[in-house]
């Protein structure tokens, strides 16, 4: 059973013992003249809301700054990485070019050594230059304070 009270609510009628219960009829809530104010002064930033707003957003900022170091230190980190990637990588290839420099300086080593005929060196010396090898009275010896160091003298002939 439906029925309209006087503010054109739709009321229904439930049959539930003898007096039901009718669809909107709750009472409505109505602020109170004493309530506003209250709501003004609540909305009202006291000294330590304010206080507590600004130790906020310093911790706001503070967060922020610990964010950008952290991003700072890790873009760092990641160049670093790969510079020191791409350094590794150059110090591969000079290695590989140094053991094929080795390798072909040893091989030239020894050609060398195997066109060296040090009997056709001696027969030379002694055929085509006359020298001989030398004899007890012609060599001379001698001894020096320093080993390892040799003074050039110009103009002694």
């Amino acid at each position: 059973m439906e029925a309209y009270n006087r503010s054109g609510y739709r009321t229904e009628r439930m049959s539930r013992g003898a007096g039901g219960y009718q669809y909107g009829t709750a009472a409505r809530n109505y602020r109170q003249p004493h309530q506003a104010e209250r709501e003004y002064r609540a909305n009202q930033a006291s000294p330590e809301r304010k206080r507590l707003h600004i130790v906020d957003i310093a911790g706001s900022l503070l967060v922020l700054a610990a964010f950008a170091i952290c991003a700072l230190v890790m873009v760092n980190y990641v160049r670093l990485q790969g510079e020191l990637t791409a350094a590794r990588r150059a110090v591969s290839a000079q290695e590989i070019r140094l053991s094929e420099m080795r390798s072909q300086n040893d091989a030239r080593y020894s050609e060398i050594l195997a066109g060296v005929n040090l009997g056709e060196i001696e027969s030379i010396a002694r055929e085509e230059l006359g020298m001989n090898y030398a004899g007890e009275g012609q060599m001379i010896y001698y001894s020096t304070d320093t080993t390892d160091y040799m003074r050039k003298v110009i103009g002694t002939d």
